[in-house]
């Protein structure tokens, strides 16, 4: 009888540890999913009142407002500077071939006008090469400076998108599963990590149980 008990009790220890196993696997399953995905709104209000408080965040959408207003003013004075380059310097044009040759000539031959055809392309792709490294010398700066300082404004987002995923992520690992499924996306990845363990519950087990 004692055997019998014995057995019982270890077997109920097993499916409780197996039934443990499964479910914190799903709930790691489910939970690295939707942080991937779409945050509910909900989540990201209730994270926004302590983000809102984050003086580096604070200082970050100031920096991001000063970057934005460097670029919106080197824009236009770089749109004001090619306009007025190409006042100053209209784009070479192609040259037509009686202003090259006298086309008049009883002399002249198909060999030659072909000739002059060629000369004239080639001579006009220079005229434009010319033309656009002169105009990029004059815009090089101020080009430059708005590409550098577009880097340091994704990198700047890039910060701050750290910023907010932290906090968000801090306040979901607090949620109970129990209000996390009111979640309705939360849900959906939840019934699939159940589909995905029913398909091959050890693999999936393997790959979930400890995150």
């Amino acid at each position: 009888m004692k055997k019998i008990l014995f057995s019982l009790f270890l077997i109920l220890i097993l499916t409780s540890c197996s039934k443990q196993k499964k479910e914190t696997a799903l709930e790691n399953c489910a939970d690295a999913n939707y942080k991937k995905s779409s945050i509910s709104t909900q989540l990201k209000n209730q994270a926004k009142i302590l983000i809102d408080k984050d003086e580096n965040y604070i200082k970050l959408q100031e920096e991001g407002l000063q970057l934005k207003e460097q670029i919106t003013k080197l824009k236009k004075k770089l749109d004001l500077m090619a306009n007025n380059y190409l006042l100053e310097n209209p784009k070479p044009t192609v040259k037509k071939l009686e202003e090259v040759i006298d086309i008049t000539r009883d002399d002249l031959t198909l060999e030659e006008i072909k000739k002059v055809k060629i000369k004239i392309k080639d001579d006009h792709w220079k005229a434009i090469n010319i033309w656009k490294k002169k105009s990029n010398i004059n815009l090089y700066t101020t080009s430059n400076t708005i590409k550098y300082l577009e880097k340091l404004n994704v990198e700047r987002f890039l910060e701050v998108m750290k910023i907010e995923i932290n906090y968000q992520n801090k306040i979901f690992e607090k949620i109970s599963l129990k209000d996390k499924s009111k979640y309705k996306s939360y849900l959906k990845k939840y019934t699939k990590c159940e589909n995905d363990y029913n398909k091959t519950p050890n693999a999936f087990l393997l790959e979930w149980r400890n995150n």
